[in-house]
């Protein structure tokens, strides 16, 4: 499975990139949103791990972006990711286009319950 994990921190992009890894899935990282976008463009992922502030252009407008490019179809699956936990912030990633919103506090467990739920299974 190809994911594109964008993430502005080194450390937390460490983290998520080796506890994806360690579930068989193809990690490519983007620090920022222009790179997220320019990469989505160039290649095919499964699924976009995206968060939702960072620099240049946040995952909001990146996901807005995407998705204006896809058109109709929307078949790319979209992970908002925030340090916030709040119905706003979710409600804000659904309305950018994400399919789904984590918190980044919550740890590898929801990392891992978002990765299911849109793929239903990582292949080795």
């Amino acid at each position: 499975m190809e994911i594109l994990l964008a993430e502005d921190s080194p450390i937390q992009g460490v983290m998520i990139r080796r506890l994806l890894e360690q579930q068989g899935c193809k990690v490519t990282l983007a620090t920022n949103g222009r790179e997220a976008l320019r990469l989505a463009g160039e290649k095919a992922f499964d699924l976009i791990f995206m968060d939702c502030n960072m620099p240049e252009m946040d995952g909001y407008e990146a996901t807005r972006q995407i998705r204006a490019r896809e058109g109709s179809s929307a078949a790319l699956r979209i992970v908002g990711m925030s340090a916030e936990e709040s119905e706003k912030t979710r409600a804000g990633c659904l309305a950018a286009g994400m399919n789904d919103c984590i918190s980044k506090l919550a740890g590898p467990k929801e990392l891992q319950r978002a990765l299911e739920a849109q793929i239903h299974e990582c292949p080795s």
